[in-house]
């Protein structure tokens, strides 16, 4: 996860580069500094087709292949010999394998004013926001494009912690049920005889002690988590919470995993009557104020911590088995 000294450091090397990028624009008539942010949650890739200048042309360094995850790649754009042409020019980039790209371009011309646009096209355009700020001036004028998730900027259900005992994802507000927390209560039980005539102390009948068994609630540990319900790239569908256990299950198969009960054989989970679907980002890199290491119980069917596992307790008997989806969940406070 990124600490805020990474972020200086991080700060502190783009600025290098912008200066960088200034200094091999300096005899150029009409000049723009470029920078493109990507806040989105992946890696996206730039595109030869349709790249390019109308006007002018770049600067070096030439556009990145690629931007990271939470990273920005800086780059120029300078007016060619016939400079009363200024400069103007585009690049895409592949938000996805299918389709969804983002395309920026900018214009320094001669006479008119400055112009910086952005816009996201295909298959899943309406996941993302994308803005496109420029600078005043002729030369070396600063222009900045910015993409990211809207999934990254909604606001998540809150209210989330982790089980200290069996390791699972419930709803803190309701404790539910704990596969770990069984308590035995014993009980008297008559056997033989007319149990509704029966009296103590008669030869017709025996006491002895029965069993029962009580399934107690969650305890909460650790962090407070908020859980996403907009969709967006690398994110799955299909997440509830259990009316009966109140742990979040995946409720996108026909199986049902596995619900607390002492008793065989198990239920399977049920959904809360009007509940929420949440979406869960997985296979990312998860950023400073998130926390990953949660899989899927293939047996039980819950979102587990895996650090955490050897401690745990699965509905379904034993310890949770991890699915390889690694989920990725955003902190928003601590317990």
């Amino acid at each position: 996860m990124s600490t805020l000294e990474d972020i200086a450091k991080e700060t502190a090397a783009l600025q290098q580069t912008i200066e960088h990028v200034g200094q091999m624009l300096k005899d150029a008539g009409r000049s723009a500094v470029i920078e493109v942010s990507n806040g989105t949650s992946h890696a996206i890739q730039s595109r030869i087709n349709g790249s390019g200048h109308s006007h002018g042309g770049f600067s070096p360094p030439l556009p990145a292949p690629g931007i990271d995850s939470m990273k920005s790649d800086v780059f120029g754009s300078r007016s060619g010999e016939n400079s009363l042409a200024g400069t103007s020019g585009s690049v895409f980039y592949a938000l996805d394998g299918e389709g969804t790209m983002l395309h920026v371009h900018w214009a320094i011309p001669e006479i008119g004013g400055n112009d910086a646009q952005s816009d996201v096209t295909g298959a899943h355009a309406d996941w993302y926001t994308h803005r496109a700020d420029h600078g005043a001036g002729n030369k070396k004028v600063p222009i900045r494009f910015v993409v990211t998730e809207n999934a990254m900027l909604a606001p998540g259900h809150p209210d989330w912690r982790t089980c200290q005992d069996c390791k699972s994802l419930f709803y803190s507000l309701d404790g539910g049920k704990c596969p770990k927390r069984v308590e035995f209560i014993n009980r008297p039980v008559v056997v033989g005889g007319d149990v509704g005539l029966a009296h103590p102390g008669h030869a017709d009948h025996v006491v002895i002690a029965g069993d029962k068994t009580r399934i107690l609630p969650h305890r909460a540990a650790g962090y407070v988590f908020a859980l996403p319900s907009t969709p967006g790239p690398s994110r799955e569908p299909g997440w509830r919470k259990c009316g009966r256990c109140k742990s979040l299950f995946y409720d996108g198969s026909e199986a049902k995993g596995a619900c607390p009960k002492w008793d065989q054989p198990r239920p399977g989970h049920v959904a809360e009557d009007g509940g929420r679907e949440y979406i869960l980002p997985f296979n990312v890199p998860p950023r400073s104020t998130q926390q990953d290491n949660w899989r899927f119980c293939t047996k039980c069917y819950v979102l587990f911590y895996l650090p955490h596992n050897a401690d745990g307790a699965c509905a379904a008997g034993g310890l949770h088995h991890a699915h390889e989806n690694n989920y990725v969940l955003d902190r928003i406070r601590d317990g």
